[in-house]
């Protein structure tokens, strides 16, 4: 491992994994010891002086360190390091589940139904905890997460389950950016209502885990079209094959779980993700080899052998994921815990503009204003970005694209 590299009060010791927005790094505070590493979550270099951006992650921080519980990852402080922003969050010490499928497949060592009915159980109670969220004078937050997927899932080498990224999908529902080629969120997770640009609340994440759970126990993809927009089709219309129809001796009864998370009609699935994690429970306790917390984590640590063995070399002894109240205690020594008044008024600012902005287009739908003086979409500069300023969210556009979409293919049913 290279040498540390200096970044405020801590120390990042290696890059895990970048995506669109941000990088996360391993790191540990400034001289601390092996043994209690932490993740900075910084944004990339190339959007730093992007102030929506900057403002997604404030928000990020103010959602995320006011939600606790043991299957969501932990937000331990929010800073800024010479003018950049960052998250100091939990370190999980295992591998999410996109990659930890990929492996079993790749290895043969594919792992049980069982295994991803506990794993998704436990996610939901995560997706729970979330959705019952509220603020400091107890009014629900309805926070939904909007972007659950298999590689927002980690699976820890001690056998727990934590959900990622919660914070920024909840900053996108204030935002309307779209980049070329990238939307909030990912397809193929997508519940219906969400790509046909409705409103969404927490049952639309069950239609999200819904669709994990039949990809890990059939081992086939359920919505994976040759476009976007044909992935988006096959979600909206929601016409599903039963799991037992892909893989043969597929339970019944989780067949019947799943068949309900994945309903069309969101008053027609579980109607709270505690509830769906009660019967996968339900499901589990009956098969004879329902896999405890012990086994779980033994079975990703025997899928990832190379990460045990860099991380035991890190440490110079058998790893052990740091406790995370001792360690955010010592986080909060040393950075901010909190964004200042002004970032927090700059993200007033701009939900009150994004408020504004949907007034404006309820009444250009009832015919009390014109459409074109609510929106103007303007080419963002050299980021190959388009900005929407006011007017139609991301999520009206891809409603009609979904509508478009399902015209196209009428169409061609009748010529």
């Amino acid at each position: 491992m290279n040498a540390p590299l200096p970044f405020g009060p801590f120390e990042l010791l290696k890059p895990l994994a970048e995506g669109g927005m941000a990088i996360t790094w391993l790191a540990r505070i400034a001289g601390d010891e092996p043994g209690r590493e932490l993740v900075i979550k910084r944004v990339l270099e190339k959007y730093r002086d992007d102030a929506t951006l900057r403002a997604l992650f404030v928000e990020e921080a103010r959602v995320a360190t006011r939600l606790r519980h043991e299957n969501m990852v932990r937000t331990f402080a929010f800073g800024e390091v010479q003018d950049e922003h960052y998250l100091a969050m939990e370190f999980v010490y295992g591998e999410d589940l996109r990659r930890l499928a990929e492996r079993g497949g790749q290895t043969r060592r594919f792992p049980t139904a069982p295994f991803f009915t506990s794993v998704i159980s436990s996610a939901a109670r995560g997706m729970h905890a979330m959705h019952e969220a509220t603020d400091d004078d107890g009014r629900p937050l309805g926070l939904v997460h909007r972007d659950i997927s298999p590689p927002n899932l980690m699976v820890a080498f001690d056998g727990g389950v934590k959900v990622l990224d919660f914070g920024i999908a909840r900053a996108a529902e204030h935002f309307s950016t779209v980049r070329a080629g990238q939307l909030k969120g990912k397809f193929s997770y997508m519940s219906p209502e969400q790509v046909s640009g409705l409103e969404v609340d927490r049952r639309s994440d069950i239609f999200s885990l819904g669709t994990i759970l039949y990809e890990m126990t059939t081992r086939r993809r359920l919505f994976r079209g040759e476009s976007d927009v044909a992935t988006i089709m096959s979600i909206s219309t929601a016409n599903i094959q039963p799991p037992s129809t892909r893989i043969d001796n597929y339970p019944p009864a989780l067949e019947d779980i799943v068949m309900r998370a994945l309903a069309r009609l969101p008053e027609d699935r579980f109607q709270t993700a505690a509830e769906f994690a009660d019967a996968l429970d339900a499901f589990t306790a009956t098969e004879s080899a329902r896999p405890g917390v012990a086994v779980i984590g033994a079975t990703a640590r025997a899928l990832f052998p190379e990460r045990v063995e860099e991380m035991n070399a890190l440490v110079g002894e058998e790893y052990t994921a740091p406790d995370a109240e001792s360690l955010r205690d010592a986080v909060e020594r040393v950075a901010a815990s909190r964004p200042s008044e002004a970032q927090v008024e700059l993200v007033a600012e701009m939900v009150a503009e994004q408020t504004a902005v949907r007034s404006a287009r309820a009444q250009a739908a009832h015919g009390h204003i014109e459409m074109g003086d609510v929106a103007a979409l303007q080419q963002g500069g050299g980021s190959g970005e388009i900005r929407i300023r006011s007017g139609l969210p991301w999520r009206a556009i891809v409603g009609v694209a979904a509508l478009a979409a399902v015209v196209i293919v009428i169409l061609k049913v009748l010529v």
